[in-house]
């Protein structure tokens, strides 16, 4: 099936045979193009360019897995990127853990005990027994273990993409950060120790499920932009941009 993410212009050239069955046929070509609500008719190269100009920087999301890991396996598939090298989503809890100190933790907790108050059954854990600890280390310890759980009860957010942003590792590939919405808002990771290079952009879909966004850039797929091509996919921002 045909879709923007595995969207390949090399598979369409070709005869589809046994020993080559990864070939498109005009009949999928045309399917797809049917579901876009475009025009269907011509040969398979017309097929082809129709595709690849709706798909030239438009964005797609990609789903990196659930289980209350999401938004960690999202950060971590990111980084495989940038690094070459293979991260696991626990591996991303402890980075996002060790950003907190003594000297932050207090910041922190403020901002999850008013969301605490606001939308109480939206937490698995209770931010006012850590706030009720006998010392600021205590406060930290607490914290830092409950991010490091694995699976629902902690699954990341906005505050957990700013305490990565303090790591070492996106210090050193200076990466900025992007938050999209189905509500159309865009929403740059502020107060990074560093000015940023290149880009991943991350989908909070209905507030509850993180995705990655990739998208075609001169017909090459990615998932790291640099600023001007930031900018192309977020040329056509709407409410329909994953649809």
């Amino acid at each position: 099936m045909i879709n923007e993410e595995n969207f390949n212009i090399s598979l369409c050239k070709g005869r589809k045979t046994k020993n080559n069955p990864n070939i498109y046929t005009n009949n999928e070509l045309r399917n797809f193009l049917k579901e876009l609500e475009l025009p269907i008719s011509g040969k398979k190269t017309e097929l082809t360019k129709r595709i690849v100009n709706y798909m030239n920087n438009k964005p797609y999301p990609i789903d990196c897995g659930g289980s209350g890991n999401c938004l960690f396996s999202v950060i971590a598939r990111i980084l495989k990127e940038i690094t070459g090298k293979k991260w696991k989503s626990n591996i991303v809890r402890q980075l996002t853990a060790r950003s907190i100190t003594d000297e932050n933790i207090d910041t922190i907790l403020e901002n999850y005990l008013v969301e605490y108050k606001n939308a109480e059954d939206d937490f698995l854990w209770d931010p006012t027994k850590i706030n009720e600890c006998s010392s600021v280390s205590e406060k930290t310890k607490e914290l830092k273990s409950i991010i490091k759980t694995d699976g629902f009860t902690y699954e990341g957010d906005d505050v957990s993409l700013t305490l990565l942003s303090k790591s070492k590792i996106f210090n050193k590939y200076k990466l900025g950060i992007v938050i999209v919405t189905d509500t159309c808002q865009i929403t740059f990771i502020q107060d990074m120790p560093y000015e940023p290079e290149r880009y991943a952009i991350i989908y909070n879909m209905s507030n509850y499920h993180w995705q990655l966004v990739g998208a075609r850039i001169n017909n090459k797929k990615k998932i790291i932009f640099l600023e001007d091509e930031l900018d192309k996919v977020f040329e056509n921002f709407n409410g329909e941009w994953f649809s």
